[in-house]
């Protein structure tokens, strides 16, 4: 029995057949062709997905960046109404500026002097504290400390408040303590405070209001755009710069916001407070005639009054 190969001889066998050789030299170019065709059709199709996609990415970041400088255009527009009620404001303001302005409690440190020793007693000190925050306008804590005849003590009152009010700067008695020296002679060592409304420092712009307007971050897309994107990454650059452009007059119109919130909030509180003003007066009036009957009867030679909860609390032994 004969052998016979099980696979077909390579071409270069000797005893090949020519035109068998030529066919499938010819069916290899073919094949070599077809995979090349595909290959480039597999490029092509390539290329134009990622063109779509970045066209995609850029045209929504355009879309993005042109919204922003709507709005921007919107802000800016509304500025010149903004300033104009700055302006109105700051009129407004001066009927209450000076009162608060500069340094207020320097004015009630000379009036605290004044009517203790105008009321016949003795200054023993007069001090001033770190101030302190409570609404739109904080307080700046003066203190003094004096001695002599309980009985005087509602003149210092009376002309302490006399001299705060009506041009005077904001302020307040909010607490005063008597205490015996002596259950055998009849005078007292005394501390009274005076709470004075000041200004706060002028708010600075820190940009915390451009994120809405801020040129949005480039997509990679934009960096080495395919062809069929080049013009939209183009456009998308000319936006950024349209918005980076108005960055500046946005931070003058923050400032404008900073400006117009504070001036607001101190006309509210000022104006709350010198409508206050009579009422204050008449229940430290009273707190302080009551404060000096309490100390009359108290055991430990001890009374006054402090403001918890918007009144005048009269203790004594406290």
């Amino acid at each position: 029995m004969s052998a016979h190969p099980s696979h077909p001889l390579p071409l270069s066998a000797a005893g090949a057949d020519p035109e068998g050789q030529r066919w499938v030299r010819r069916a290899w170019r073919a094949m070599g062709a077809t995979a090349a065709a595909l290959a480039l059709m597999a490029a092509v199709a390539s290329a134009t997905r990622d063109a779509l996609v970045a066209r995609a990415v850029l045209g929504d970041a355009l879309g993005a960046a042109e919204a922003r400088r709507a709005a921007a255009d919107r802000a800016l527009a509304e500025a010149a109404d903004l300033r104009a009620e700055v302006a109105a404001l700051g009129t407004r303001r001066a009927e209450f500026g000076g009162r608060v302005d500069g340094d207020p409690a320097a004015l009630v440190v000379g009036s605290l002097e004044l009517s203790a020793r105008g009321a016949g007693l003795q200054v023993v000190a007069v001090e001033r504290a770190i101030p302190r925050a409570e609404g739109s306008l904080p307080l700046h804590p003066v203190t003094a400390r004096f001695r002599g005849d309980p009985d005087l003590v509602p003149r210092l009152v009376d002309d302490l408040l006399d001299a705060l009010a009506p041009a005077g700067p904001l302020a307040r008695i909010s607490a005063l303590e008597l205490e015996l020296r002596s259950f055998r002679h009849e005078e007292v060592d005394g501390w009274i405070l005076v709470e004075v409304a000041g200004a706060r420092p002028a708010p600075r712009p820190d940009g915390s209001t451009l994120a809405p307007f801020a040129p949005p971050p480039l997509p990679p897309a934009a960096g080495d755009p395919p062809l069929l994107a080049r013009g939209l990454a183009a456009r998308l650059e000319g936006e950024r710069s349209l918005l980076a452009a108005r960055l500046d007059a946005l931070l003058d119109r923050e400032a404008l916001l900073l400006a117009r919130d504070r001036m607001r909030e101190e006309e509210e509180a000022a104006g709350a407070w010198i409508a206050a003003a009579a009422d204050e007066a008449a229940a430290t009036r009273r707190a302080t005639a009551a404060a000096v009957v309490r100390l009359q009867t108290s055991a430990m030679g001890k009374a006054g009054f402090r403001l918890e909860g918007g009144e005048r609390r009269v203790y004594d032994d406290d």
